[in-house]
């Protein structure tokens, strides 16, 4: 599943320039002929395998997170799912779109500093936050994982001595 719709796309560029896009003959498609195309919903099924690639590198984020991000984060991500998708139709044009569509490289420079922890998404409101998870840990796990040091370690029992 893709993060953003044909209807999200719509929403955001010009259903005569996205109607031109999608068709392979020389008619552009409806508005209503675009919420069933399968070259926009290819398009924007790739722009998401694009971000997740890039959100689920080193484990910054996993699917489970990313499906309760807040409404704000929501939009973000349909935004860069139509920025890319709009790219990736002009390309199946082999049209050139560094020119016409600048705002690639900065869809590109959001993911990567998504990725890099630069920028984040928002999960909302958390209770926990700022409490410390971690638990005491007893005598006998630290025995268990080798973090006590027993005297005999420090003071060795000399055998050969007579006392």
């Amino acid at each position: 599943m893709s993060y953003a719709t044909p209807a999200d796309i719509l929403l955001r560029f010009d259903a005569n320039l996205l109607g031109m896009l999608v068709n392979d003959n020389s008619q552009k498609l409806t508005p209503m002929q675009l919420q069933t195309d399968s070259a926009l919903q290819a398009a924007l099924d790739d722009a998401t395998g694009i971000i997740e690639s890039a959100l689920y590198v080193a484990y910054k984020y996993t699917a489970a997170e990313i499906a309760t991000v807040t409404a704000g984060s929501v939009s973000l991500l349909k935004r860069l799912c139509c920025d890319l998708a709009i790219v990736m139709l002009c390309q199946r044009r082999a049209y050139d779109y560094a020119d016409k569509y600048p705002m690639l490289n900065l869809t590109l420079d959001l993911i990567q500093k998504l990725r890099y922890g630069e920028r984040v998404l928002d999960f909302g409101p958390n209770e926990n936050a700022g409490l410390s998870a971690a638990t005491k840990v007893t005598l006998v796990q630290q025995e268990c994982a080798g973090l006590v040091v027993s005297n005999y370690r420090i003071f060795p029992v000399n055998k050969n001595r007579d006392y």
